[in-house]
């Protein structure tokens, strides 16, 4: 009897530990993969793959900490609440490289495990360091990472302590490797395909499955109805595919994900211990607020590009402040 009583308690033990390995595994994937992608895990090997994916394509930013924290010297995950700039960027496979099509601020606040994401239209019109004004999608093609960074955070005057990019081609394997998304689309619309072919891709008005190439084309489409509409698209792709990915049905999936980040993606999370402390989170994705910044288009020096309202961009500055539990800089 006791015995028995002593193989249950370990039996529990260990449906506890996997459903921990799974929570951390889900949230890391949400981050790695940036703005819609998470892959999940829940298997023993889950630990290894995540150890050497973070290893293989960590590239640090050039400082110890952000400006925006003048009185910490450091960050630290488990303690504090942090932010994560998501970049999705239009480049061939093996390279992380050019234009940013999507870029998505999170916070995460660790009183209550609550995250905000703030999509960002990539023609907002802002300042680039030692650029000048221009779309903000051009700071990541100019100075990659680095320079993405600093752009957002002299914009929005929210600290960016992490980052996480992709390119394309990893988010084509990955809606694949789950076997497709479930979106509800406004609007019927053609798009190009990964290969830059025109009108390759055709999205219905209403729900449907989409694969990989029509996901990619879902999310970067804004010739009908603009970039403010497709950063709804966008969140909408997050939203679906966190819930493909924590599907029971696809735990004999992960491994082939992992395998599509591993020379698509850089991101400046170092190391598994600070992945293990993003665990907490998990269970808040599928109901984290989501929201964007708002503006009107506007033709400059001969380009179209959004300039962001002013009311706009306050109130998302004070909600994310807030969030990451900071002092307004313009109160006393």
């Amino acid at each position: 009897m006791e015995e028995e009583q002593q193989s249950r308690t370990l039996q529990r033990r260990k449906i506890r530990r996997r459903r921990r390995r799974k929570r951390i595994a889900v949230f890391f994937i949400t981050v790695a993969t940036l703005l819609f992608l998470v892959v999940g895990g829940g298997l023993t090997w889950a630990w290894s793959q995540i150890s050497g994916l973070t290893n293989d394509t960590f590239k640090p930013l050039p400082r110890e900490i952000s400006d925006l924290r003048p009185d910490q010297e450091s960050v630290n995950i488990q303690d504090d609440h942090v932010s994560v700039l998501f970049l999705g960027v239009d480049s061939r496979e093996g390279a992380v490289s050019g234009r940013s099509d999507a870029m998505i601020l999170a916070t995460f606040n660790r009183d209550d495990s609550s995250v905000k994401m703030l999509s960002i239209p990539r023609d907002s019109y802002v300042e680039i360091p030692d650029r000048g004004s221009e779309r903000i999608s051009h700071a990541h093609a100019y100075g990659e990472h680095d320079l993405a960074v600093e752009t957002v955070e002299n914009f929005l005057d929210v600290p960016v302590d992490y980052y996480a990019t992709i390119n394309f081609q990893a988010f084509i394997e990955i809606v694949d490797t789950f076997g497709g998304i479930t979106v509800d689309s406004d609007i019927s619309f053609s798009e190009q395909d990964s290969e830059h072919n025109p009108d390759a891709i055709f999205i219905d008005e209403g729900e449907q499955e989409l694969n990989g190439e029509e996901a990619l084309a879902y999310v970067r489409h804004r010739n009908t109805d603009g970039d403010l509409a497709r950063g709804n698209r966008q969140t909408e792709v997050i939203a679906s595919l966190i819930n493909e990915a924590t599907s029971i049905s696809n735990i004999s999936n992960y491994d082939d994900a992992f395998k599509s980040l591993e020379n698509n993606m850089n991101h400046n999370i170092e190391g598994f211990q600070e992945l293990i402390a993003f665990h907490s989170y998990a269970s808040s994705l599928d109901s984290m607020e989501r929201f964007q910044l708002e503006g009107t288009f506007e033709r400059i020096d001969g380009s179209e590009v959004i300039v962001i309202d002013d009311t706009s961009l306050a109130n998302a500055r004070l909600k994310l402040r807030n969030h990451l539990e900071l002092d307004d800089p313009e109160q006393p």
